[in-house]
């Protein structure tokens, strides 16, 4: 049982668990419409990102565990062997966001032995799948996995933000070099890296921005990236200090060994880029909850009111963030690879998505200056292909170039305008501000007989 079930049987998650249900309903049909999916998109070698491997509860973990399931081995094994059928190259991401319920019982990633207990789990991974699989992502999205589940925001519900979270980083750090250290192939980890911005030019926004910066980039490729490993010795010695002031006896942000320095610098091949938004920051005297996160960095977060707005609050399109943070990644770490493993747009129930299609091809043209200008781009994923239950907000915001009828009993999934100009995209090389198809009307349910292409 993982801790996304049990959190989303609560009563004030009701809606989450019923939308939770209809996505497994979803993915349970998805093996049966790879090929078709592969025709719609491209009829090109691409590669594919699996996220993530726990969805179907493999609880595999040696220390504790007495059994594996097979079933959920099974289930990916044949996912896997799909997908190379059709010459599409899987990128398996291990872990995001559903820890098995018995390990959020013991203390979830507040508990430093989660990263030996994660070490076994990829054990069992590599020997399973490493024979196909060639690209492995270990832990997606540290930020939400930390800032956002010790927080209470997001499943277990728990919050313990400004030392639970801080926890949770370093023993993520942790156990994702275990896992890279099992394996002599490609290995990296996927960072949510929203680029922050200078609000303008005044000396105390900048240096408000890039304190942003360190605690929000450098807090988690300092340790693997750069060439002494640790956490940023700002971010060490602001918290040493806010923690001092506020009756502690020592940094609410714990500490690493020689050797745990020594294992995490270098673990990894390459950086999995998950960006969506720029922010812009500037100094402030605002008082912020404390112990956390926002009170530890203490400045302001904002965006510019003309930038197009999605249907996620947060989300607005700022495509010259992902060219500067490629820049300052470059910068700063000495030009990584890179894998963009997410960018995406959120819109309603609509298949005509134009605000999508602008915002993708704005990104993308946004992401090929920069890697004219030295930026290690080996690959690109947009998040997502088809409509998912997107955590707390449910189905309310979809980032699909398929829409998915969550309501029907085949969970019919239609292709969007975006499916088609992202499909002109990959196969003709090329962005084309102007181009849109003359019709379109694709389906794909889960029986074979109903599908549907007219292009």
């Amino acid at each position: 049982m993982l801790n996304w079930r049990i959190y989303s049987r609560l009563p004030e998650s009701e809606k989450t668990s019923k939308q939770a249900q209809i996505l497994q309903d979803t993915i349970n049909s998805t093996l049966l419409k790879i090929g078709k999916a592969k025709q719609e998109l491209a009829n090109r070698d691409q590669w594919a990102r699996l996220n993530n491997v726990e969805v179907k509860g493999v609880p595999v973990n040696k220390s504790l565990a007495n059994e594996i399931n097979e079933a959920g081995l099974e289930y990916y094994d044949n996912l896997i062997n799909e997908l190379l059928k059709y010459n599409i190259q899987p990128m398996v991401t291990m872990y995001n966001l559903d820890l098995p319920q018995n390990l959020q019982e013991l203390g979830g990633w507040t508990n430093p032995l989660v990263s030996q207990w994660f070490e076994d789990y990829a054990e069992v991974l590599f020997e399973k799948f490493s024979d196909r699989v060639k690209l492995w992502i270990t832990i997606n999205n540290p930020t939400t996995v930390c800032f956002e589940t010790y927080s209470g925001v997001l499943a277990p519900g728990i919050n313990s933000t400004g030392i639970g979270d801080y926890l949770c980083v370093k023993n993520v750090l942790v156990a994702h070099a275990k896992a890279y250290r099992l394996y002599e192939s490609e290995v990296g980890i996927s960072l949510l890296l929203n680029y922050p911005d200078t609000f303008d030019n005044k000396t105390e926004n900048e240096q408000a921005a890039e304190k942003y910066r360190e605690f929000t980039i450098g807090l988690y490729m300092n340790p693997i990236w750069s060439k002494y490993g640790d956490f940023p010795l700002s971010v060490r010695n602001t918290i040493a200090k806010k923690s001092k002031e506020q009756g502690y006896a020592k940094s609410r942000l714990p500490s690493f060994t020689a050797d745990e320095i020594k294992l995490i610098k270098g673990s990894s091949d390459f950086l999995g880029l998950n960006h969506y938004t720029t922010y812009l920051i500037k100094a402030t005297n605002k008082k912020y909850p404390a112990p956390s996160l926002e009170d530890d960095i203490s400045v302001e977060r904002t965006a510019r009111e003309e930038w197009i707005q999605s249907q996620t609050s947060w989300l607005k399109s700022a495509p010259y963030g992902i060219y500067k943070l490629c820049l300052y990644i470059n910068k700063m770490y000495d030009y990584p690879q890179i894998y963009v493993t997410e960018q995406g747009w959120s819109t309603t129930t609509s298949l005509n998505d134009r605000s999508r299609v602008e915002n993708l091809r704005e990104y993308l043209i946004a992401l090929l200056f920069a890697i004219e200008d030295g930026a290690k781009v080996k690959g690109y994923t947009v998040w997502s292909l088809m409509d998912t239950v997107e955590w707390n907000a449910g189905t309310s915001e979809r980032f699909g170039l398929y829409e998915v009828d969550f309501g029907s009993e085949e969970k019919t999934r239609k292709a969007r305008l975006s499916a088609l100009v992202y499909k002109r995209i990959i196969q003709k090389k090329i962005i084309e501000k102007d181009w849109e198809p003359k019709y379109w009307t694709i389906s794909i349910s889960n029986k074979t007989k109903s599908d549907k292409d007219e292009l």
